[in-house]
């Protein structure tokens, strides 16, 4: 069943439901990948002229190019923020990429984070949305006493999509890109140049216009599967496509077309 858009009244409600939470909250500090939720949360907490630090995660589970963005967002904005280096693939249960994958490297990762930001509550930008899907990381968070004000105020991505633009942030529709992890199946282990490839190959496809994808890796060959929204922009560039996925050593490789980019490998049936 698709997603209605959200009404006015709706996202104003929770717009206000979130700025009564952001009241109460201490000094904190906001685990900043640089996503659309992060930066809309610590938007929200400038705004309200709370005392807020950025913790931004560095690593070969992130693209750099995504970190540059992020770091130079920051510095437009005169956001203070401490970066983090941190590598999944040296913790056992995170390399073996189980199903509770997510768990651990969040447990690590946040405990690296609060390091970082000591006697700073820790807020992250989940939102309304993401309990519908498998988040194992959850737990993690819960566990460490991570606080989420998006999804405590019931704001959903469609909300705050429409409530990004109207407070005047950039790329409102800025689409998601959770980390490279999420790009092979599970029980398979990454190696860091496994990573890079995919990583320079993505940036690749971005730089050719779209914007809803991902470069999967099946064990024996590469799948990208680009969202239906651009199916026609992927007809046009197909050659140049294959090409990219040629000049990174994925030979073996299939295009397709899906509606829900996201969890493939949690919901393999879905299309």
């Amino acid at each position: 069943m698709p997603i209605l858009a959200p009404n006015k009244d709706t996202c104003q409600a929770g717009l206000y439901g979130l700025q009564q939470i952001l009241q109460t909250l201490p000094p904190c500090a906001v685990a900043f990948s640089g996503g659309l939720d992060s930066r809309f949360l610590l938007l929200m907490l400038a705004k309200q002229g709370k005392d807020v630090v950025a913790v931004h995660v560095t690593g070969p589970h992130m693209r750099e190019k995504e970190s540059k963005q992020a770091l130079k967002w920051l510095a437009e904005h005169n956001l203070p923020f401490v970066t983090v280096p941190f590598n999944p693939l040296s913790i056992a249960k995170v390399a073996a990429n189980e199903r509770d994958r997510c768990y651990h490297c969040k447990l690590h990762m946040f405990t690296a984070i609060k390091a970082a930001a000591p006697n700073r509550l820790i807020l992250d930008g989940s939102n309304a949305s993401d309990a519908r899907e498998y988040r194992p990381g959850s737990q993690a968070l819960e566990a460490l006493g991570v606080v989420s004000p998006l999804a405590e105020a019931g704001l959903s991505k469609p909300m705050i999509q429409v409530l990004a633009a109207e407070q005047g942030l950039d790329r409102p529709n800025q689409p998601g890109r959770p980390c490279l992890f999420t790009r092979f199946p599970y029980g398979f282990t990454p190696t860091t140049e496994l990573l890079e490839r995919i990583e320079a190959a993505e940036d690749e496809v971005e730089e050719l216009g779209f914007n809803e994808f991902r470069l999967r890796w099946l064990g024996d060959r590469a799948l990208l599967q680009i969202s239906a929204r651009e199916e026609e922009l992927m007809e046009l560039k197909r050659d140049a496509l294959v090409k990219i996925l040629s000049k990174h050593g994925f030979d073996r490789a299939d295009l397709e077309v899906r509606i829900n980019i996201s969890g493939f490998y949690d919901y393999p049936e879905d299309s």
